[in-house]
């Protein structure tokens, strides 16, 4: 089987990771040959056109072309042109893994809300049926003979605002979970880092308003003086008020010494700090799937503490108890669980994270993308017979 993967976005961004991770995968075996072409979009339109084009050429001799869809990289306002122009110019099955769903769903029984007179709640479902957000994502479902999202929230979300054939084509598979071979001392790294005095806690990729940096923020100005918080990664670069607002922030709560945002970092500069934080803060507003949780099941590390959302259940459900989940999103109930887990014991949660970690691995992910690689293939094979 040849299966072409095509990589949009920039080098650091999760979404365009997450193909490219893929992509190695498929190398491993024996029976695939594998096609990339990289992509990423401009300002100019024409540009942009003559860009695509020549990726969906450049892959159109595989027997599908997998490709990765976030709303933030295919282009704010010209995103469906882009999208149809790439999978229409492609000569083979499209499939794609949509990221960051997050649109209005409404189940209702139309029927019997009319014979309960039931009118707001029918007006209410419309609306979301009717929204522009929706709209796309049930035209660009048409386009594809397969979509994959990551968690089974996005998979309702979808599915509640389509009709039968589409639903169909929704099918979920887990965020994978990268292997981390490489193990530094917890020690040497807390030193190197100038971390070696502090209690660490942290909070892992973009920075912005979803993730829940600003309550974070907060729950460090109630925390005792040997905790120290760490935002490794860099702002997202709609989020620079934001940003402001967090540095404005700590510095009001007397704080700025205590919270370090690093920036982007490197693979090993990334894995320095995993090993170095006692406890992993993942305090989401909302969220699709996480790849920073992704990163912190790779270390197995024993401390996840994280909102009690449906996608994070759903690793409870994989395995339980292998995060721990704050009772609120409250900068009170973060201080609580942190102190908590401070001196708690780590074997049970440890054990329950490392069959997290075994049951997400990316060999076994990538092996159910296989498998609904062939069934998309002869999906369209038989619509064509």
């Amino acid at each position: 089987m040849q299966i072409g993967y095509l990589h949009i976005g920039t080098f650091d961004h999760g979404v365009t990771r997450y193909g490219q991770s893929l992509a190695r995968e498929a190398k491993k075996c024996d029976n695939i040959e594998v096609i990339e072409a990289g992509l990423e979009l401009g300002d100019d339109w024409k540009v942009n056109t003559k860009k695509i084009i020549q990726s969906a050429n450049q892959l159109s001799q595989a027997d599908i072309v997998h490709f990765q869809f976030s709303q933030w990289i295919w282009g704010k306002k010209l995103r469906l042109f882009y999208l149809w122009l790439f999978i229409t110019s492609c000569k083979c099955p499209t499939v794609a893994t949509l990221h960051d769903i997050y649109v209005k769903e409404f189940s209702l029984n139309h029927r019997q809300a009319i014979l309960n007179l039931e009118f707001k709640k029918i007006a209410k479902s419309l609306r979301a049926k009717l929204a522009w957000n929706n709209f796309f994502y049930r035209i660009l479902l048409s386009f594809l003979q397969t979509a994959f999202v990551c968690t089974r929230q996005e998979q309702e979300r979808l599915r509640s605002m389509t009709g039968h054939s589409l639903k169909q084509k929704i099918k979920n598979i887990p965020h994978f979970v990268e292997q981390r071979e490489k193990k530094i001392d917890l020690h040497a790294a807390r030193k190197s880092l100038k971390l070696d005095n502090y209690k660490v806690v942290t909070l892992l990729g973009w920075i912005h308003k979803r993730k829940g940096h600003d309550i974070a923020v907060e729950a460090l100005g109630m925390l005792p003086e040997h905790f120290i918080m760490i935002f490794a990664g860099k702002f997202n670069e709609r989020s620079t008020g934001f940003a402001d607002g967090l540095v404005k922030r700590a510095e009001q709560l007397g704080v700025s010494d205590r919270l370090r945002i690093t920036g982007y970092l490197s693979e090993g500069e990334l894995e320095q700090y995993l090993f170095a934080t006692d406890i992993a803060l993942c305090p989401f507003r909302n969220c699709s799937a996480s790849g920073s949780l992704s990163t912190w099941i790779s270390v197995q590390h024993p401390r996840i503490l994280a909102t009690d959302l449906p996608q994070i259940q759903e690793y409870n459900s994989i395995s339980p108890n292998s995060l721990k989940l704050l009772e609120s999103l409250s900068p009170k109930a973060i201080v609580k669980s942190v102190l908590e887990l401070e001196n708690s014991s780590l074997v049970d949660q440890a054990l329950a994270v490392e069959m997290l970690q075994r049951k997400l691995e990316m060999s076994i992910i990538f092996d159910e993308h296989l498998r609904l690689y062939s069934i998309s293939l002869l999906g369209e094979r038989q619509s064509l017979a």
